[in-house]
């Protein structure tokens, strides 16, 4: 086998796919500096998917580790339909199985939108059923539980499962939509005694990511901002005056006591022509208080490579471990430990880091492209392993 491949470092802009990309894309106001990673590729163990024509070949919606040696990454063929798989990582070797949903339309199909694996025997995907992605009929989950994944029963009258977090095999919460796809309404799923249940509807409000710390405890972000869970109520909630943020990206809660958030934020001008930006945001709550993490705000986050269409499905842009470890994939990916920043990397690919999962107990992480490049993070290097998805 050849040994790894060493790219040049990434650079720091790359020509737009369209101005409908160029129009949603958020791009930082000045230049600080950040440490520039390498990227390498290597060869996969095992053919995880044969080359395939189009600009999204496998297209990967979701990753999660549960070791160095143990996870799962979810995608489908494409926006427009395509078969719905599962990447397995054992020991290093990924490989790739078919998913099913059961339906009565032949032209429907199932698009997992992420999966969140509790343990090496038990985790969950979910996504929705439709004639594509974007327009789903009805909401669906696997469980992976006695080796095999199985269609898991949900409430009815949902189109989608948007996002999921489990505290533990028992309990769990799921953010889904109304079946009426033009509500901006969202249900709030939670799973306990083995099965789903309608916890709460918020109306006119669209949450997208969800994390949850304790069965009494969780974030979430959408249209409308920042979302606390605390004893059973979900109410709105703000970082302070002297964070200023325009939109949230990503949160994660660790504990009851510290959560982190990624946002951006712009200043209102009346100027026509002013210097334009957004200024990168990442703010940590511990013990009741939120501090802004300063040097958050030179840090380079935009989506170059992302369809206009894809910016509903990202996933959380942002994950967190008790130990101090922060991932952020938006764009770029960003390593932080202790409060500092670490590394900065960008893909080398035409794809933008979209999707992180750290590896339990390891200064280790998995992440995932928009293009459906897969790569790993390890001793301050990324490492690209290649799925039939170009890189050219």
């Amino acid at each position: 086998m050849r040994g790894p491949i060493r790219i040049a470092p990434p650079i720091t802009a790359l020509i737009w796919r369209s101005l409908a990309v160029a129009a949603l894309t958020l791009a930082l106001g000045g230049c600080g500096a950040s440490s520039a990673g390498q990227i390498t590729t290597q060869p996969t163990a095992t053919a995880v998917a044969p080359p395939l024509s189009g600009m999204k070949v496998p297209y990967l919606t979701g990753v999660s580790m549960v070791s160095t040696d143990e996870g799962w990454a979810v995608g489908y063929g494409g926006l427009a339909g395509g078969a719905a798989f599962a990447l397995h990582d054992q020991r290093g070797v990924w490989t790739k199985q078919p998913l099913t949903i059961q339906t009565t339309d032949a032209e429907m199909t199932f698009s997992p939108l992420g999966v969140q694996m509790i343990s090496a025997t038990d985790g969950w995907i979910y996504g929705s059923v439709g004639s594509n992605v974007t327009l789903p009929s009805q909401a669906a989950m696997l469980h992976l539980a006695g080796g095999s994944w199985q269609e898991e029963a949900l409430p009815t009258g949902l189109s989608a499962i948007r996002a999921i977090s489990f505290v533990s095999a028992d309990t769990g919460w799921a953010l889904a939509y109304p079946a009426d796809l033009t509500s901006n309404d969202t249900v709030i799923l939670k799973y306990a005694g083995g099965q789903w249940t309608i916890q709460k509807r918020l109306i006119g409000m669209r949450l997208t990511t969800l994390s949850m710390a304790t069965p009494i405890d969780g974030m979430a972000i959408g249209d409308h901002g920042l979302y606390r869970y605390k004893a059973g109520a979900w109410t709105p909630t703000a970082l302070p005056a002297s964070i200023p943020t325009s939109r949230f990206v990503g949160v994660a809660m660790i504990s009851e006591n510290e959560a982190w958030a990624l946002a951006f934020y712009t200043e209102e001008t009346s100027c026509q022509e002013c210097g334009s930006g957004f200024e990168t945001v990442l703010a940590h709550y511990v013990n009741g208080a939120w501090t802004k993490v300063a040097d958050a705000q030179t840090l380079r986050l935009e989506l170059q490579h992302t369809f206009d269409s894809d910016i509903q499905l990202l996933p959380n842009a942002l994950r967190a471990t008790a130990d101090g470890q922060v991932w952020i994939t938006y764009g770029a990916l960003a390593h932080y430990a202790g409060g500092q920043r670490m590394e900065a990397f960008e893909t080398g690919c035409p794809s933008d880091f979209w999707g992180a999962s750290p590896v339990p107990g390891a200064d280790e992480a998995w992440a995932i492209g928009s293009n459906g490049q897969l790569f790993h993070y390890a001793a301050g290097e990324v490492t690209r392993y290649e799925t039939g998805a170009p890189c050219i």
